[in-house]
């Protein structure tokens, strides 16, 4: 499969908090029909942002690992076990596996983003577990200066953040102008959410909120024209167990 863009123009948007927090989703739920389906052990991947603050009402979660990065800003979570709001702020990552259920409630201050991930930790044992939550300053991930580039790893097998989903590496990415030559394993998945900057690919030039689906290229090459931020996600293309969307086929099926 060759490389997929999927541009912000292209993607799903969706107004929350009667219209006053925007979201664009690359990867999206069934009635997103400009998303990307999921695939590998990513369900879910969204951009939320506000210029004026405000509140999304308390929601459930249920199965999926949910990771939240904050991109600029202050966000608060609303725990209503302890009953408190929980802060987060610019950098920091909160990671809550919903397991067998919880209800969670957000505010999002003025002029604040987020980029939220959520994974698929093999639904059916997750669902038998209770829910657990944690948030990660941001001084407590390992950051790597090579030339030309620094890389913010926050989650992979090494890391204080760690996700029950299997095979999954999550790292943000400060590149400057230049060409860059990534080598890639043909046994995953890599996605790239641009936040900030431009890359030249194919001749075309790929614009920040734009989306890249990487499969089966060894090596792979693009040009910074700007000074580029980006989110890298490396996930299995075959995960060893059934993901939510091959159960519920198979019990679609079995109908």
């Amino acid at each position: 499969m060759p490389h997929k863009v999927l541009l912000y123009e292209n993607q799903n948007k969706t107004l929350l908090a009667n219209g006053v927090i925007e979201e664009n989703k690359p990867v999206g739920f069934s009635h997103d029909n400009k998303s990307i389906r999921p695939y590998s052990n990513i369900f879910f991947w969204s951009r939320i942002w506000t210029d004026v603050g405000g509140e999304i009402k308390e929601h459930p979660h249920k199965g999926f690992e949910i990771l939240t990065y904050v991109i600029k800003g202050t966000i608060e979570h609303y725990n209503p076990i302890k009953k408190e709001w929980v802060k987060i702020t610019s950098g920091d990552v909160e990671i809550l596996k919903s397991g067998g259920g919880i209800n969670q409630a957000v505010k999002i201050a003025k002029n604040s983003e987020v980029m939220q991930i959520w994974f698929d930790p093999d639904i059916k044992k997750s669902l038998a577990k209770v829910f657990d939550w944690k948030v990660y300053d941001s001084n407590d991930f390992h950051q790597i200066e090579l030339p030309g580039k620094t890389i913010k790893v926050i989650v992979d097998e090494d890391s204080k953040t760690q996700l029950d989903s299997e095979g999954v590496k999550v790292s943000d990415y400060k590149l400057s102008p230049g060409n860059f030559t990534f080598r890639f394993s043909e046994e995953k998945f890599y996605s790239i959410y641009i936040i900030k900057g431009e890359i030249e690919l194919d001749g075309k030039f790929i614009t920040e909120n734009s989306y890249i689906i990487i499969k089966d290229e060894a090596k792979f090459e693009m040009f910074v024209s700007l000074h580029t931020r980006l989110i890298m996600v490396e996930s299995p293309v075959k995960p060893s167990y059934k993901t939510y969307l091959q159960l519920k086929s198979d019990a679609n099926s079995n109908k």
